[in-house]
């Protein structure tokens, strides 16, 4: 279980602070669920959710471990991302975004970048659904890197950059 104060990773919403734990005095209902305030990071509002949801919860990751991740960049393989239905393609970005792994995250934008590469090569423009869902892998990304790096989002791509210069 977590504790007031705590930042964690919550399903889509990005990175939340765990505002309240306890249970909601809601009405006239006397519900004895004990529930999670959280507050998140980057957006507005509040979002109430029991402490034994269903909705993937995690700690957020360490620097070390942002750091790590960054030197596998260059490493990383593309993802066969071609000749896939609309259906398939959805599917397989939804699987591993839905993990809110910060390394499948990061494999779906790495891949769809190479894959935008080579449309632009051939003079084709890359499709909504892999704009889509690089747009929310990097949200969701770059929001956790940008907390545990003390960082805004917008100097998120920058870190990257010059950390991969390092690792060279």
């Amino acid at each position: 279980m977590y504790e007031k104060g705590d930042l964690i990773v919550y399903g889509n919403q990005g990175v939340c602070k765990i505002e309240n734990i306890g249970k909601l005095d809601i009405g006239s209902s006397s519900n004895e669920k004990e529930y999670y305030t959280l507050v998140p990071v980057f957006r507005e509002g509040r979002t109430y959710t029991p402490t034994d949801t269903k909705v993937h919860m995690r700690p957020l990751i360490t620097k070390e471990a942002v750091d790590q991740l960054i030197s596998m960049i260059s490493t990383m393989q593309e993802d066969a991302l071609e000749n896939q239905t609309a259906q398939q393609l959805t599917s397989y970005y939804k699987d591993l975004i839905d993990e809110y792994s910060c390394g499948d995250l990061l494999q779906v934008i790495h891949s769809v970048r190479m894959k935008q590469e080579k449309m632009e090569s051939q003079g084709k423009k890359l499709g909504q659904i892999d704009t889509r869902y690089r747009k929310e892998a990097e949200e969701l990304l770059h929001e956790e890197f940008a907390v545990v790096l003390g960082i805004s989002k917008d100097e998120v791509i920058q870190y990257i950059t010059d950390q991969m210069k390092l690792s060279v």
